[in-house]
């Protein structure tokens, strides 16, 4: 990945202090999400989650999903909660949306 410009993470610093990591997926990490009246969030992939978990021992990919829907995706920890980036087209997106 290519540095982040030195003025953008400088406005980013400041909003990570609520901000928490999900523990073991640091593989997966691809970045921060900066929202309007909330605090910066930390992003993981979420195909790459399911691997780390499969990595550690859950045998299936549809357990791996269980797994991580249960217990990482749902577990709310405040406004500092990390999200879970699903990679799809803008079509794939707005078709599933309606």
């Amino acid at each position: 990945m290519s540095e982040t410009p030195k003025k953008t993470w400088d406005d980013v610093k400041p909003k990570l202090d609520q901000t928490l990591k999900a523990d073991g997926f640091e593989d997966a990490f691809i970045g921060v999400v900066r929202r309007v009246g909330k605090p910066a969030i930390f992003v993981y992939d979420y195909q790459k989650c399911v691997g780390i978990l499969q990595a550690k021992g859950i045998p299936t990919e549809e357990e791996a999903i269980e797994w991580m829907e249960y217990n990482v995706v749902s577990a709310w920890a405040g406004e500092g909660t990390p999200g879970f980036m699903v990679a799809c087209t803008l079509e794939e997106a707005m078709e599933a949306s309606q």
